[in-house]
């Protein structure tokens, strides 16, 4: 059971981890459903990135799902990559 401030999860109920950092600070996003929203893609609860709750949400995905911490962030995944071209024209 994890238990925050405002929430209680048991581990068993986690299916869906995700690591959200803003550069300076890193966060472990958990979520009880395995598909978000359309548009808002609201964490149930999040925890700050340290070397007690890294390892024990990551056992309890590979337990739960066989998946482990998501760590791409979302706009890696949402864009693609083309390479740079320049056209010439004489």
């Amino acid at each position: 059971m994890i238990i925050g401030a405002k929430h209680q999860i048991p581990l068993h109920a986690i299916k869906r981890c995700k690591c959200v950092s803003n550069g300076t600070l890193g966060y472990l996003c958990v979520y009880l459903k395995e598909k978000g929203g359309f548009f808002i893609d609201m964490p149930d609860m999040k925890l700050p990135i340290n070397e007690v709750t890294l390892p024990v949400l990551e056992a309890a995905m590979r337990r739960n799902t066989g998946n482990g911490i998501d760590f791409f962030p979302a706009e890696t995944v949402l864009t693609r990559r083309i390479p740079a071209t320049s056209l010439f024209v004489i």
